[in-house]
């Protein structure tokens, strides 16, 4: 009698935990690997911080002022503030424009050899 009650409970604990996990959600798990100098915080640039430059203009949004201000085929070279610089086309001609990441101000406009 005993082993019956005992076969039914582990049975019915078994039924209720695989149907507990196949009902869950697989969890995901997210490993960031830093590897750095001992005694110094990990660091991936200046005023770099979860993504974003901390009181300047993204990247992106320098490469749409550069954009509209007649240049076409822009492309990043340097985005580490204060000054970004991109790879620009006008006129036929490549181009090297640096705008100020404070105020999208375009700061110099070099040809490009």
């Amino acid at each position: 009698m005993m082993k019956k009650i005992l076969a039914r409970g582990l049975l019915a604990a078994s039924l209720a935990l695989s149907a507990a996990l196949i009902a869950a959600p697989a969890a995901e798990a997210k490993v960031k690997v830093y590897i750095g100098i001992g005694g110094f915080d990990y660091w991936t640039g200046p005023g770099y911080y979860g993504g974003k430059y901390y009181g300047y203009l993204g990247c992106g949004h320098g490469a749409r002022i550069v954009d509209h201000s007649g240049f076409s085929k822009v492309s990043a070279v340097d985005c580490s503030p204060r000054f970004y610089a991109y790879r620009a086309k006008r006129n036929g001609y490549w181009y090297r424009v640096r705008l100020d990441s404070w105020n999208g101000a375009i700061v110099g406009v070099k040809p490009w050899y």
